[in-house]
This record gives structure tokens, C-alpha cells and sequence, in this order.
């Protein structure tokens, strides 16, 4: 049941505007008039979007959720439409008394380009059940991106159980209004082989995650079951190779960088004069031929596999600290400690990437279980 305290005015049950902390903010469905803006909040409130042509987001407008201006729950989906193609906009959310402003520089989109010549529709269908394999999940909501030819699509989405859908907890694509990140257009055509990714985002860290293949139009991809995601990052528990550091679609971690620090793109890791890099699609890197652990998990360092970068590492570095290709190479057989880009020498571009993991430690990002000899193969 939800706990929600209400007021009665002039006929209508008010809502009272309790906070609840703001996550998953996702632009969508991007056209030349109009947007989608979904986000989940950790309680049940009233949801809005405030958005404007502004910098300053003066003369702002207020589109609220698709259920009605008073719904109250923990995921929203605000359709905004009406706008003026190919321009910026800026907005902020709002969840009850809390407003995300993303840090008073406010959130951006962009709307698209008028088509020509739309395409016929190509529909891609599917359901998505709660964790008992038995409820549709209504009130989740659905993301799905397109790859063709190595150009990933802006995402579409869909909320399960909207009004008027005539199968509740099913979701319905229309494939061919995915636009191209490059071009901010429709793409030319979609190919049988093209690459799919579906991600379910519910309330409480559950969701769902599927690479798919596109094969034909009006297909369903079948069921997908919602799971627990402890790090919120899109990519449920089980599928994740790093479940308990964000490493996916909805949110990352600097690998590269400010390592450790959540991020959802390569710009917020970066130190001036250096390399930044944020995990957003579960990079398992090193070994050069991964070993199942991602990144933003991974301590390359932790060569004792004692769950620390400490001093007997930095021992264990320098002992091998200088080997390259005329000096005691590293190869299959007689690999280095230390060499984690895998090019067979133990070098500077080495010793930047232990000092970004020397100090973790059990209460400062701690490094996860490993086995020792996890070694470059050359």
C-alpha cells in the first residue's frame, strides 16, 4: 500500500510534498517537437519537469507525469511535446520538495531533426515480469538503444502499464524512430544483425537487462524478469561483473582518473593533464583478455589478492619495475607484476596506473576477491 498523506481541496486529493532522493534521470524518445524525461525517486511522491529555451531556465514550462499531475509513486515518465525542433533546452526535476538541478548548471536536451521521408513502423515487442516470474511489472519502465553501423542510437523508452495500454507490463517499439547519436536523424535503414539493448528500471534497485539481436520487424523478444540491482547501475546483480560498483548504462566509475568516483561520462573523471575514463558498459580490460571482473571492480594492483594495494604491493611492483623488451621482457611463461597494459614492459604508463589504485583499502574502495596470477597472456 502506498503510505501517502493527502489533503482534500476544492475537490481534488492533494498530495503532500514529501522529499525523496532523485535517480536514474533518463532523456528519451528524442523528435523534433518533443522529449521524454524519466527518473525514479526512493518513495512515493508527485513528479514534474520544469524545462525551458533558457540558460537560466526563465519562462520555464511544467510537464508532469503521463498518470496525471497528482500521481504519486517511485518511478515517473513525463512526455514533453509542443517544442520547437533542432533546439537546446534546458530543464530540472522535481520529486515532491526535492529538485534535481543537476548542481544548479540544470540538465540539457536537444530536440531533433524533422524527418522527410518517415519510415514505416517496425515494431519490437516484449513483457517484463516482477520477481516472482508471475506479476507484470506495471509501473517499470523500459529503455532500449539501437547500434547500426557502429553508431549507437539515443535511447527509446516505455512505461509499463501507461494509460491506455491495452497489455499492461508489455512494452511496444517502434524501432524505426531510433535516431542516430550522430546525425540526430532517423537512420537510413535498420539491418537484421544490428545490434539491441533492452534495460528495465524499477523502483527499490530492481531491473532487468538484455543484449539482443535485431532479426525482423513486428517480433517479440519474449520475457524479461525483473532482479535485484544493488548498484543501480542498470544491469542486475546476476549479469553484472561488478555488482556492488556502478559500471553500466544508468550510472558508472571512474577507472581512469578520479578512480573510485561515480560518473556517467569520460568528462566528470577528469584531472587536468591526465587520462580519464568512466565505466559505463561493463569494460573488463585487463587482462588483455579480461577475466571476468570489470574495471570499475577490478584491482589490478592488488597482486597478493589480499584485498588491499598496500606497502607489500608497492614491494612486489618494484621487483619487477624496469623489465622491458631488451631487459628481461615480460612473455608468456615469465610474466611482470605491474604490466597492465599488457605490452610486455613494466613501464611509466604502469606505475601512473598503480598509483590510481595504491591506498584502497577494506573502508576506502575496496578491492573484490581475485586469484593471484591473473596474468597478461601475450
Amino acid at each position: 500500500m502506498k503510505a501517502v498523506v493527502c489533503a482534500l481541496a476544492m475537490g481534488l486529493i492533494i498530495p503532500t510534498l514529501a522529499g525523496a532522493a532523485i535517480e536514474n534521470i533518463q532523456v528519451s524518445n528524442n523528435n523534433f517537437v518533443g522529449v521524454t524525461i524519466s527518473w525514479t525517486a526512493d518513495s512515493d511522491v508527485v513528479g514534474e519537469v520544469h524545462y525551458s529555451q533558457n540558460a537560466d531556465l526563465s519562462n520555464p514550462g511544467t510537464a508532469y507525469d503521463v498518470r496525471g499531475q497528482f500521481f504519486t509513486g517511485c518511478t515517473h515518465y513525463v512526455e514533453i511535446t509542443g517544442l520547437t525542433k533542432e533546439t537546446a533546452y534546458y530543464f530540472e526535476v522535481v520529486s515532491g520538495s526535492e529538485t534535481d538541478d543537476n548542481g544548479g548548471n540544470y540538465y540539457t536536451f536537444a530536440t531533433m531533426k524533422q524527418p522527410q521521408n518517415p519510415p514505416l513502423p517496425c515494431t519490437l515487442t516484449g513483457c517484463v515480469y516482477e520477481e516472482d516470474g508471475t506479476t507484470l511489472a506495471v509501473g517499470a519502465m523500459v529503455y532500449l538503444w539501437l547500434t547500426h553501423g557502429g553508431v549507437q542510437s539515443y535511447p527509446l523508452s516505455d512505461l509499463l502499464g501507461r494509460p491506455g495500454d491495452a497489455t499492461p507490463g508489455c512494452f511496444d517499439f517502434d524501432i524505426n524512430q531510433a535516431r542516430s547519436t550522430a546525425t540526430d536523424d532517423l537512420f537510413p535503414s535498420i539491418d537484421p544483425g544490428d545490434p539491441l539493448q533492452v534495460m528495465v528500471v524499477d523502483c527499490g534497485n530492481y531491473g532487468a537487462y538484455a543484449d539482443l539481436i535485431f532479426d525482423a520487424c513486428f517480433s517479440n523478444v519474449g520475457i524479461l524478469t525483473l532482479a535485484s540491482d544493488a548498484d543501480g547501475d542498470g544491469i542486475p546483480d546476476g549479469q553484472d561483473n561488478c555488482p556492488n560498483h556502478p559500471n553500466g548504462p544508468l550510472a558508472g566509475t571512474c577507472t581512469r582518473g578520479t578512480v573510485g568516483t561515480a560518473c556517467t561520462s569520460n568528462e566528470a573523471c577528469g584531472i587536468p593533464g591526465e587520462a580519464s575514463f568512466c565505466s559505463i558498459s561493463q569494460e573488463d580490460t585487463y587482462p588483455s583478455q579480461g577475466n571476468g571482473i570489470g574495471d570499475a571492480c577490478d584491482c589490478e594492483s592488488d597482486f597478493d589478492c589480499g584485498g588491499e594495494v598496500d606497502a607489500d604491493d608497492v614491494e612486489t611492483f618494484l621487483v619487477d619495475f624496469g623489465r622491458f623488451e631488451f631487459n628481461n621482457p615480460c612473455v608468456n611463461g615469465n610474466q611482470c607484476h605491474g604490466d597492465f597494459t599488457c605490452d610486455g614492459d613494466v613501464d611509466s604508463d604502469d606505475v601512473e596506473k598503480f598509483l590510481e589504485d595504491f591506498g584502497r583499502f577494506q573502508f576506502n574502495n575496496p578491492c573484490p576477491p581475485c586469484e593471484v596470477g591473473d596474468w597478461c597472456v601475450y
